[in-house]
Parts: structure tokens; C-alpha cells; sequence
């Protein structure tokens, strides 16, 4: 860009530069044309790189380096054609129609503008579109997207003076109509004042036209004009600011703006990109060009499509309810019941919260199924971090790690949650869950009444298994709150039923039975209390 010195004369020398194609310090301008996510992975950008308002030819691909999400891609293919056309493009129109641009303030440089609009229509080809914004205190969306370039002309004859000026929230509305366009985005605006009606910034408005993924050409028409803003609005956009003195010289602008759209020295890049979690996530592609010792970089966006197939779940479980006396010991595990074979877990971080008023973690071990993994045990506050480390993938579900609890002295029993969260395995595009557990502490007071003779429950419930997990058996403890037949059975994860371990008319007291799974293969079990009052059921783990 030539640099801006005030004065009107000055200003009609760089736009005649400009519109001329002349060289005088003429700057790198790089854009990507467009950005095509659409046979992904294999994305493809166009891109045009001008010296000044010229188009620059005999560029090749090793002229670029493409960078997505700030890594460099390899290898980038394409090819550059000094004559190929640019793609078809989304033009939205947008013109101040303030009282500043009518005759009622001596100017009338609304006849010229609509005048030099429809002459650029009618430089569109039929797989272009265009639509039409006018603004004075608001902006009007005065016309639809179409290539129907008679009515589009009649629209822009249609526009009357009316009002001040709101270019910011002329800009944010024209973002929000272009984004959806899937050609080539353009806007070009004409104004002739300062904004004085938005209710939005000019901060705001460059966010919006940035977010649009558009190129924004400017057009200040007059000397009272925010130029610095209309700039800057089109520089970082990509575009490219027009200062019109007059309106006689819209004519000339316009026109050097469709050469612009329209020129030649387009390339096409193309490579395969490395991403692999397809959830719709949004990604930076940043091109930077080289040539004759100058860089200059764009900027694209594109969409990942979503599939929920790339993606991996880890789901671990603590189990529903496990039980253990005052001042003992229990042993609880933390199960893997859901991975995923596309990527295995070779890292599994949780953290394991409990009221250590109740009980406590003294240590955490691996099962056969993390055989060979490290496990190590960081205290924090109301509860400890667990970190398993292992070479070998998780590839199939199981008991994961074995939790080794002490129970306080309590004097009466109390039941708390073990809180586990979902687990961290350091990769992304992993779904993770974690369901909770709940353990109970028989207090030391309460055992007491139970072995002098007086029942605490007044329901008959099962009471605890231990150990738990257990290898090959387990003893169980029930209370029957009311004389009648009593039915203790095992069942598989299935429901299935293996076998009674009571089956009789018992009276209100407290029992125990022995459960002996050296016939079973490891895994999960359930025992199920039948009594005249109530039923019951706790889950078992064997692990051998």
C-alpha cells in the first residue's frame, strides 16, 4: 500500500497508482481465495498473491508453507496456473444511503454510487451472486442472494437518502447474511461519513467481518471519513482501501475492484491433513508465501465433519455398595467396563474422593489385567490422585486396579459416596465417564448390640461380603427382620441364577454364609436376599 499523506491531491495520486496497476513501493498482498474441507481429509486452498494491484506469475508450490493449528504440513501439492480464472464469488453490496450522499445537502453522490454498483453488477458472470445492503441510521437488507442481475439493479435504483450514519452495525449484519455462502465471500463498502448511529464498535464490526472468513473492500468517499478505521477494516480482511475525493471516481474504483476479484495468478494448494477425531471441532489453516525476500501470511477456518466412529470411550466403575466393619480393612475395585480398540489406553489418571472421617486409601494395585503397570498414590485434599502406567494398550474391559481402604473406628454405622472421576488418559478425542460407589462402615457400637442379642435392623437386609473382591470365597452376612423363609442366591452379570447359599424359615436375627466361586471364572457376581419383609442384593467381584 502507498502510504497516506492528508490532503485531497495527495490521496487522487495514490488511487490512480492503485487503479493503474502502477508500481511505487508497491506492497506483498497474499489472500486464500478459498478453503475446501469438503473431501476431507484432503484440504484445498486457493490462494492469490499480488505485488500491488498486479497479479505476480511464475509462482510455484515450494513458493509455500502451509501450517495447520500451527504445525507445519507436508507435502503440499497443487499447482499454479498464471492464467487459471478465481473461483465464483458471493458479493454483498453494501451502500451508505445517509442525508450526507443526497441532494439535500448538496452533494447527490448517490446517483454516481448507484450508477457505479450496477456497472460493477454487470461485470459478474452468471456463476457469481451478489446481494444488496443500504444503510443510513440502520441497515436494510434491500436484496436476497441471486445472479438475477436485472432485479438486483432495480433494487440498488431503488435507494433513497434518508438519515445518519451506521457503518459498524451495517458491517455486523452483513457478516452474519455472508457467512453461510459457500463461494468465495466479498463484501465492498461505500460510505461517505463518520459513524455516528451504531449501537455496535468498530471493534465489534472487524470481529464479525474476520469471523466471516470475507474480503472486505472499503470505499471512503469525501474528506470527513474515519480512513484510518476503513483501512484497517480492509487490511485484515485481505481487502484493500479505495479513497475517493469525488464521486465521479466510484466509476474507476468499482471497476478496479472487479479486475481485482477477477484476476489471474490464483495457485492451488492441496494436502491430506493429519486430523483424525472428526467432532465437528473448528481448525486454523495459516499459508505463508515467499517471494523475492518478502513473506506474508493468511489466515482460513474449516469445519472437521462429525463421526462419532474416530472417536474412543473409556468408562471405568466403582461398584453400587460394598460394606466393612469399624477399624478393618476392604478392598474395592475400580473396573474398566468400556474401551475402545481405536485408541487403547496405555496412560489411566483419576482421582478418588471419600469422607476420610469414614475411610481412608492406604494403597492401589494392579489387577491381571494392568499386570506389568506402575500405580502410584498422591494424597490430596478429601481424597488421593491415582496414576496407572503401563506399556501394553487396555484393550479389553476388566478389574483395573484394586482400591485398599481402612476404615475409621466409628462408634455407629454411616454410609458415604467414593466419588471417582472419569479418567484422564492423556489422548485426545476420548469420551470418558466414571460411575460412583458407595461404601458403608458397621460400626463398633452397633456389632455390639447385634452379638448381645438386640436387632438393629427392623428390615432384612444384606449386610456385607468379605473380602470383596475375594478369592475363591467370600463370607456374607445378612439380617432377617421377620421370621419367615429366607432365599440367598448368586447370580451372574447375566441374572442368571447359579446357586442357593440358604434356602430356609429363619427367625429375626443376624447370619452368615459361606460363598465359595473356586468353580467360577473371574468377573462380577450378585448376591440376592429373598425374606418374608423385604429383598435385597450386593454386588460381588471375583478375581483370580
Amino acid at each position: 500500500m502507498l502510504p497516506t499523506i492528508p490532503g485531497r491531491t495527495t490521496r487522487w495520486t495514490a488511487m490512480l497508482f492503485v487503479l493503474l496497476g502502477m508500481s511505487c513501493g508497491a506492497q506483498l498482498r497474499f489472500v486464500i481465495d478459498t478453503l475446501d474441507a469438503s473431501k476431507f481429509p484432503t484440504i484445498r486452498a486457493k490462494v492469490k498473491t499480488t505485488l500491488g494491484n498486479a497479479a505476480i506469475s511464475g509462482l510455484t508450490i515450494a513458493n509455500f508453507t502451509v501450517f495447520e493449528d500451527g504445525r507445519i504440513q507436508a507435502p503440499v501439492t497443487g499447482y499454479c496456473e498464471d492464467t487459471i480464472s478465481s473461483e465464483p464469488v458471493s458479493v454483498l453490496l453494501i451502500i451508505d444511503k445517509s442525508n450526507s450522499m443526497g441532494p439535500l445537502f448538496g452533494s447527490n453522490a448517490i446517483v454516481s454510487a448507484k450508477r457505479a454498483a450496477s456497472d460493477f453488477v454487470n461485470r459478474l458472470s452468471p456463476a457469481d451472486e451478489a446481494a444488496l445492503i443500504s444503510f443510513s441510521n440502520s441497515p436494510s437488507f434491500d436484496q436476497d442472494w441471486t445472479n438475477n442481475y436485472t432485479l438486483l439493479k432495480s433494487r440498488i435504483n431503488a435507494i433513497s437518502t434518508s438519515g445518519g450514519t451506521g457503518i459498524w452495525d451495517a458491517l455486523v449484519t452483513a457478516s452474519n447474511i455472508i457467512r453461510t455462502r459457500t463461494k468465495k465471500r466479498v463484501m465492498i463498502l461505500l460510505t461517505d461519513g463518520n459513524d455516528t448511529q451504531s449501537s455496535s464498535t468498530f471493534t465489534t464490526a472487524l470481529t464479525a467481518v474476520k469471523n466471516s472468513n470475507s474480503i472486505l473492500y472499503t470505499i471512503g468517499l469525501g474528506d470527513d471519513l474515519d480512513e484510518a478505521s476503513l483501512r484497517t477494516l480492509a487490511v485484515q480482511t485481505g481487502g484493500q482501501y479505495f479513497a475517493a475525493p469525488s464521486a465521479s471516481q466510484l466509476d474507476a474504483i468499482y471497476e478496479a475492484i472487479s479486475r481485482e476479484i477477477a484476476s489471474s495468478g490464483i495457485c492451488e494448494l492441496r494436502y491430506q491433513s493429519k486430523l483424525d477425531c472428526l467432532d465437528g471441532s473448528l481448525h486454523t489453516v495459516d499459508i505463508t508465501v515467499n517471494y523475492g525476500g518478502d513473506n506474508e501470511t493468511a489466515r482460513a477456518t474449516f469445519r472437521l465433519p462429525t463421526d462419532s466412529s474416530t472417536f474412543s470411550y473409556v468408562s471405568l466403575f466403582m461398584g453400587s455398595s460394598s460394606v466393612v466393619d469399624a477399624g478393618a480393612s476392604i478392598s474395592i475395585p475400580v473396573e474398566l467396563t468400556r474401551v475402545s480398540s481405536n485408541r487403547p489406553p496405555r496412560v489411566v489418571d483419576f482421582t478418588v474422593r471419600y469422607n476420610a472421617a469414614l475411610v481412608v486409601l492406604d494403597s492401589a494395585t494392579v489387577t491381571p489385567l494392568t499386570q506389568g503397570w506402575t500405580v502410584a498414590v498422591t494424597p490430596i485434599a478429601g481424597g488421593a490422585k491415582v496414576a496407572l502406567r503401563g506399556g501394553a494398550a487396555l484393550v479389553t474391559p476388566g478389574p483395573l486396579a484394586m482400591l485398599s481402604f481402612s476404615a475409621r473406628p466409628v462408634e455407629f454405622s454411616a454410609k458415604d459416596s467414593i466419588i471417582i472421576s472419569p479418567p484422564d488418559v492423556q489422548q485426545l478425542c476420548t469420551v470418558a465417564s466414571a460411575i460412583d460407589g458407595l461404601i458403608s462402615v458397621s460400626g463398633i457400637c452397633e456389632r455390639a448390640l447385634i452379638r448381645s442379642g438386640t436387632p438393629v435392623a427392623k428390615r432384612s437386609a444384606l449386610l456385607t461380603a468379605s473380602p470383596n473382591p475375594f478369592n475363591p470365597g467370600t463370607w456374607v452376612q445378612f439380617n432377617v427382620g421377620r421370621e419367615g423363609r429366607v432365599v440367598l442366591s448368586v447370580h451372574d452379570a447375566a441374572g442368571r441364577r447359579l446357586r442357593a447359599l440358604t434356602d430356609d424359615l429363619l427367625k429375626p436375627g443376624n447370619y452368615r454364609s459361606y460363598f465359595d466361586g473356586s468353580a467360577l471364572s473371574t468377573g462380577v457376581y450378585f448376591l440376592r436376599l429373598e425374606a418374608a419383609d423385604a429383598t435385597d442384593s450386593k454386588r460381588i467381584v471375583l478375581v483370580k
